[in-house]
């Protein structure tokens, strides 16, 4: 199907890059070679990945002021980056801080994936974001599970903080596609297929049309998944 430009395009990413000791590794199941130990083992990881046919490079970015979880380094981050585009492939980043934002950034990654539940993001993020032209998925939809699942009574107050930064995302012209972040995990499940309905109602109830919600998961992922790869392959 990846020849073929007349289906559609499938695209994996596989294991995401994590530090030694992660959620991901230690409660979810990803793989001891998920890992990465420090900037000089980004190369090895990546080559992992391209053996295993990934056409995307995830990568876990904590906030380690809000988590007792370990997270890579700034200099791992950056090395991820700047390995993944040298091989032609774009980076995603799971992130759900306001700071794990800026980490992000700072590292050059292509798509952030989450909206923080924790804060307001800073004006000088969102203008970074626009001026980098990073793309945002903000699965609303999983942080409304995430929030029920961690934040008790701050619940709805911690979803409407996510709604709010998307809110801002959307008016200072970042790009957003939808997404879900669908799962089948007990924590906080969210279920293939209806959640994307549910998507598409949380970004009109930020601000965009029907029209726009519409073009988040059609038009505008296409843009940023198949036109950034081949961004990067070129």
């Amino acid at each position: 199907m990846r020849s073929d430009a007349e289906l559609p395009a499938i695209l994996s990413a596989g294991s995401a890059a994590s530090a030694p000791g992660s959620t991901q590794i230690e409660m979810m199941g990803f793989p001891a070679e998920s890992a990465v130990t420090g900037p000089a083992d980004a190369e090895r990881f990546l080559d992992w990945r391209v053996d295993n046919d990934a056409d995307l490079i995830k990568i876990i970015v904590e906030d380690p002021a809000a988590t007792e979880v370990p997270a890579l380094s700034i200099e791992s981050l950056a090395a991820l980056v700047e390995g993944a585009h040298a091989r032609g492939l774009l980076t995603v980043a799971h992130v759900v801080t306001a700071a794990a934002f800026d980490r992000g950034l700072d590292a050059g990654v292509d798509v952030l994936t989450h909206a923080p539940l924790d804060r307001a993001l800073a004006p000088h993020t969102l203008e970074r974001m626009r001026d980098q032209g990073t793309a945002v998925s903000p699965t609303l939809v999983m942080m409304r599970a995430m929030a029920d699942a961690r934040l008790g009574d701050h619940a709805d107050a911690a979803f409407a903080v996510a709604l709010d930064n998307v809110r801002a995302m959307l008016g200072a012209g970042i790009t957003l596609i939808a997404g879900t972040d669908a799962n089948e995990t007990p924590f906080a499940p969210v279920h293939h297929g209806p959640s994307l309905h549910e998507e598409l109602d949380y970004l009109i109830t930020v601000g965009m049309t029907s029209a726009e919600a519409i073009r988040a998961v059609t038009s505008s992922a296409a843009e940023v998944w198949v036109a950034g790869v081949s961004r990067h392959r070129s």
